[in-house]
């Protein structure tokens, strides 16, 4: 049996609780605009949206890196700018659940696209899917706005010629963190 589909099936399914029913539609749009927001401003190197959409003890785990603070996430990110140009960061299938007053977990594939190289220019094969994975984000509500406090990517799949090491592939494609979420 795959296991990476089965984790996320898991996961989907350990989401449905009658806690559910304490968020609003609204609620639901703000959780899924926050994701979509952080990638938006990843791709635009918009530090200070990321700061805004951050919680301030925010956490960051995958394979390829564990961030304990927004400003570690955004140091990194500096220090590898480059990689970031022609790059876009898209979320699908987002499903939003409730953990109880507050608090809300946000599941999606996360699906990464090349559209140009670092220089600007369209090459043949572009645009094209250069990775993708499972996001796993906490959300809590703060002072009446809703922040990310954590998120989780795991079941990383990167395409070999933006990875050649077939090792660390293989790792980035383990499963990171199998806690539960609050």
């Amino acid at each position: 049996m795959n296991k990476h589909v089965f984790h996320a099936a898991g996961l989907l399914g350990a989401y449905g609780s009658q806690a559910e029913q304490t968020l609003t539609a609204d609620d639901r749009l703000a959780l899924i605009d926050l994701v979509q927001s952080l990638e938006l401003a990843v791709d635009s190197r918009d530090f200070e949206a990321m700061r805004n959409i951050l919680a301030t003890d925010w956490s960051h785990i995958a394979a390829f890196g564990r961030y304990n603070t927004p400003d570690e996430f955004i140091t990194d990110i500096q220090r590898q700018n480059e990689l970031f140009d022609g790059i876009r960061h898209q979320h699908v299938n987002i499903v939003v659940r409730s953990q109880g007053h507050d608090r809300a977990v946000v599941l999606s594939y996360i699906i990464v696209v090349q559209v140009s190289d670092p220089e600007g220019t369209v090459q043949d094969g572009m645009p094209r899917i250069i990775g993708h994975g499972v996001s796993r984000d906490e959300a809590e509500r703060q002072n009446g706005t809703w922040r990310l406090v954590r998120r989780i990517i795991d079941q990383t799949s990167v395409l070999p010629s933006m990875l050649p090491d077939a090792d660390l592939r293989h790792r980035f494609g383990q499963v990171v963190a199998t806690e539960a979420m609050p």
